[in-house]
C-alpha cells in the first residue's frame, strides 16, 4: 500500500513540475506585452483620465489613465481632481532605474503599479470634470481625510497610501515595522468581522458573508488595488469556497497576480504578503497550539521575522535583530490601539485628542527602540544564495518546532558565513557610482580591510538639487551591499557641488573615520561640511600633495597649485592595487596634467578616471600617448546641459585605442582589479 501512495504522490509532484515551465513562459511572454508601448518620448500633448492624485509642497504628482498609465509631475500645481479628464502637454520619458548595482530600482517599481511613462507637466487643462461617482467619492474621501490632524496615519490605514509618511518610513523601516502601516489581511480580517457581527443579526450568514465580500472587492479598488489587500480579500472570498488547502489556493492566487502583472516581483508589498502569509500558513498548527494570546503572538512574530529575512537581506543588506522583539510589542500596539483609533476619529473627530495622545506615546516607544537597535549588515552574495536561505528558513522552523538544536545551530552558522562573506571573499574593486553629472568613486581594498570614497556627486538633475537624494538611493545603499559599514577615507577633491554635495547627509548616515579636502581657499558648501564634521568628530586633513596609507595600500596626491580655482585646486590621486596602476585626475584640467609629467615619472596606466567629465579643457593626447591606460572611465549625465564629454575627447580615446565606458551609456562601473573584470550596470 505504502509504495502506491509513494507513487501517487511522486504523479502530483511531477505534474506540479511540468507547470512552472508553462507558467514561467506565460509570464515571460506577458512581460514582452506589458513592455511593448504605444508612446515614444519627448514633447506630447496627451488626454487621461485622473486615477490618483498626491500633493506636496513642491509639485502635484497625479497619474492618468490614456492608453498607458502615466505619472504627471504638477510643478504650477494646476486643479485637477480624480475623475477629471485632463489634456497635459509636457516632456514624456520612461522611467530611470537608479543605475546603481543592488539598489532600489525605481522604474520596476512603477511597472508593479502599470505605470510605464513619467511626464513633466508644462501645461494642463481640465477638458470634462468628472461625472464618476466613484471617483467623486473617492476625492470627497481623501478631502475629508486632508482635513483632519492626523491625516497620514489616516491615508495609511483608511486609503492604504503611506506617501504622507515619509517622514517616518526610515524609522519603520529600521525597527522592521513598516508592514504594520500597510493595509494587509489583519486590517481586512478585523473590518470582515466588525461587518460580519454587525449583518449577522438582520442577515442569514451566507448573505452577510455576500455583502461583506462586496464591501471588500469595493474597499480593494478604493485603495488601488494593492497586492496585500487583493491577497486578503480574495483569500477571504474564495477560502470557503474553493475546496482546497489556503497554502495551495494562496500559491495559485500569486501565479494568477503574476501572470495579471509579472512585475509584482519587484512590488515589495506583494513579495512580503504572501511570502509571510505562506510560512504562516504552514506553520498554522504550531500557531494554534498556544492558547494564550501573548503565545500565539510570538509565534507569529517569529515566523513572520525568520520568513522575510531572505527578502530583508536581498534588498536591503541589513537585519535588525531586535525587530522580533519589536513586533511583539508594536503589533498588538498598531493593531488593537492604534489602527481601531485612526478608525474612529475617521468617524468621530471628536476623539482627535485621544489619536494624539496615541500618536505621541507610539512615537516615544519607537524613540526608546531606536536606541536598543542591533542592526547587522549582509553584502550582496549571488542570487543561489539567497534561494538557499528560503530552504534553510523553513528547515530552522521545522528545527525549531522539533527541538532540533544541532540543524539549529548549523543554519545559524550559515547566516554569519553570509554576514562575513566579503571578509572572506572579497576582492579589490574599483566603482564608479553613477550619481548623474558628477563623481563619486569607491576603491575597496580585498578581505573588506578599507574603503575609500571619493567625492559624493550632488546633482542629480539640472536646475535643481534634491536632497538627500544621492546618498539615499545610491551611495549608502550600495556600500551596505559590499558589507563597507565605515568609510576610512572621504576625499573630497575640490569644492563644486558636484563633486561634493552630498558630503553632508553622507557623514551623517555612515561613520567616517577621516576627511580629506584640498589645500585651497574654502567656499561655502566647503565651510559647512567642515562644520558637521566638526560636529561628528571627524578628523579633517587638508592636502594638495602628500600620501595616505591604508592596509598596505598607499595613495598619493600629486597636485602642488592652491589657487582660487576649484577645478586647478582639485585633488589628483594615484595609487597602485593588486600591481594595477590607477589615476584619479578629478576635474584636473590640461595644464595640471602637464604639471604632472614636469614632476612625476608616471607609469603606464591600468585605470584612469577622465578629469573634468571628458570636457575639452582635460585629456590632452600627450597624456593619454604617455599614461597609455587599458581602460579610461568618464562619470557624466545623461542629457547634461555642458554636453560632455566632448566630441574631441571620445576622438582622442579611440585613437589611442582605449576602452572606454561613460556612465551615462551603461551606469555604475566596476572593476576587479585582480582579474580586471569590468561589470556595468547596463552589460
Amino acid at each position: 500500500m505504502q509504495p502506491l501512495i509513494n507513487l501517487k504522490t511522486k504523479l502530483q509532484f511531477l505534474k506540479v513540475i511540468w507547470l512552472l515551465p508553462c507558467i514561467g513562459i506565460l509570464i515571460f511572454l506577458r512581460i514582452q506585452l506589458l513592455e511593448t508601448s504605444v508612446y515614444q518620448s519627448g514633447d506630447r500633448t496627451i488626454t487621461g483620465t485622473v486615477i490618483d492624485i498626491i500633493e506636496s509642497q513642491e509639485k502635484t504628482t497625479f497619474v492618468m489613465k490614456a492608453k498607458e498609465k502615466i505619472q504627471v509631475s504638477d510643478y504650477e500645481k494646476h486643479p485637477v481632481k480624480l475623475g477629471d479628464q485632463v489634456q497635459v502637454t509636457g516632456t514624456l520619458k520612461e522611467p530611470e532605474n537608479t543605475r546603481v548595482f543592488h539598489t532600489f530600482q525605481y522604474a520596476n517599481y512603477l511597472k508593479s503599479k502599470r505605470i510605464m511613462w513619467l511626464c513633466t507637466a508644462k501645461e494642463v487643462t481640465v477638458v470634462k470634470e468628472n461625472t464618476s461617482w466613484f471617483y467623486a467619492f473617492k476625492h470627497q474621501l481623501r478631502s475629508y481625510l486632508k482635513k483632519q490632524n492626523h491625516y497620514p496615519y489616516l491615508f495609511a490605514f483608511i486609503l492604504g497610501d503611506t506617501s504622507y509618511l515619509e517622514e517616518e518610513k526610515d524609522r519603520f523601516q529600521t525597527l522592521g515595522i513598516s508592514h504594520l502601516f500597510a493595509i494587509s489581511g489583519t486590517q481586512v480580517s478585523i473590518i470582515a468581522i466588525i461587518l460580519t457581527n454587525i449583518l449577522n443579526k438582520p442577515c442569514s450568514k451566507k448573505l452577510s458573508f455576500f455583502f461583506v465580500s462586496l464591501f471588500l472587492i469595493f474597499y480593494m479598488i478604493l485603495t488601488g488595488l494593492s497586492p496585500s489587500i487583493m491577497r486578503a480579500t480574495f483569500m477571504y472570498i474564495l477560502l470557503p469556497i474553493v475546496p482546497i488547502s489556503a497554502p495551495t489556493l494562496l500559491v495559485i492566487l500569486a501565479v494568477l497576480l503574476l501572470c495579471y502583472n509579472p512585475f509584482y516581483l519587484y512590488h515589495l508589498g506583494f513579495v512580503f504578503s504572501f511570502v509571510i502569509s505562506f510560512y504562516l500558513l504552514l506553520f498554522q498548527a504550531e500557531i494554534n497550539k498556544r492558547k494564550q494570546y501573548l503565545g500565539k503572538l510570538f509565534q507569529i512574530s517569529l515566523i513572520a521575522f525568520f520568513a522575510s529575512i531572505p527578502i530583508l537581506l536581498y534588498h536591503f543588506h541589513e537585519l535588525n535583530i531586535m525587530t522580533l522583539f519589536y513586533n511583539i510589542l508594536f503589533v498588538p500596539y498598531v493593531t488593537f490601539l492604534l489602527f481601531p483609533a485612526t478608525i474612529l476619529c475617521f468617524i468621530f473627530p471628536v476623539l482627535n485628542p485621544v489619536l494624539t495622545f496615541i500618536i505621541q506615546f507610539f512615537h516615544l516607544l519607537m524613540d526608546i527602540a531606536t536606541q536598543f537597535s542591533c542592526v547587522i549588515s549582509f553584502p550582496h552574495v549571488p542570487l543561489f544564495f539567497y534561494g538557499l536561505e528560503c530552504l534553510f528558513v523553513f528547515l530552522f522552523l521545522k528545527s525549531y518546532y522539533q527541538k532540533k538544536c544541532i540543524s539549529i545551530l548549523l543554519i545559524c552558522l550559515f547566516f554569519c558565513f553570509h554576514s562575513f562573506y566579503m571578509e572572506l571573499f572579497g576582492k579589490s574593486s574599483i566603482t564608479m557610482i553613477d550619481v548623474g553629472q558628477g563623481d563619486s568613486i569607491l576603491i575597496q581594498l580585498s578581505h573588506n580591510k578599507g574603503a575609500i570614497l571619493i567625492d559624493t556627486g550632488g546633482i542629480t538633475s539640472f536646475g535643481k538639487e534634491q536632497q538627500p537624494f544621492l546618498v539615499e538611493t545610491r551611495i549608502l545603499p550600495y556600500l551596505k551591499s559590499l558589507g563597507i559599514k565605515k568609510l576610512d577615507y572621504l576625499v573630497l577633491s575640490h569644492g563644486d557641488y558636484d563633486h561634493m554635495g552630498e558630503a553632508k547627509e553622507l557623514i551623517r548616515k555612515i561613520p567616517v573615520k577621516q576627511i580629506v579636502m584640498n589645500s585651497g581657499m574654502d567656499n561655502e558648501l566647503e565651510k559647512t561640511i567642515q562644520i558637521q564634521a566638526k560636529k561628528k568628530k571627524i578628523p579633517i586633513i587638508k592636502m594638495s600633495r602628500g600620501i595616505l596609507s591604508l592596509d598596505h595600500i598607499k595613495f598619493y596626491f600629486l597636485n602642488s597649485k592652491n589657487s582660487q580655482n576649484e577645478n586647478q585646486d582639485s585633488l589628483i590621486c594615484y595609487t597602485k592595487i593588486e600591481d594595477r596602476n590607477i589615476l584619479l585626475l578629478g576635474d584636473a584640467s590640461k595644464e595640471e596634467e602637464q604639471q604632472l609629467f614636469y614632476e612625476y615619472q608616471l607609469p603606464k596606466m591600468d585605470i584612469l578616471k577622465i578629469g573634468h567629465h571628458g570636457s575639452n579643457t582635460s585629456t590632452s593626447n600627450i597624456l593619454l600617448e604617455k599614461l597609455n591606460p587599458t581602460f579610461a572611465l568618464i562619470s557624466v549625465g545623461t542629457n547634461n546641459l555642458y554636453h560632455h564629454p566632448s566630441q574631441e575627447v571620445i576622438q582622442a580615446l579611440s585613437e589611442n585605442h582605449i576602452k572606454t565606458f561613460q556612465t551615462k551609456d551603461v551606469g555604475s562601473i566596476k572593476i576587479e582589479l585582480y582579474s580586471m573584470r569590468v561589470t556595468s550596470f547596463l552589460p
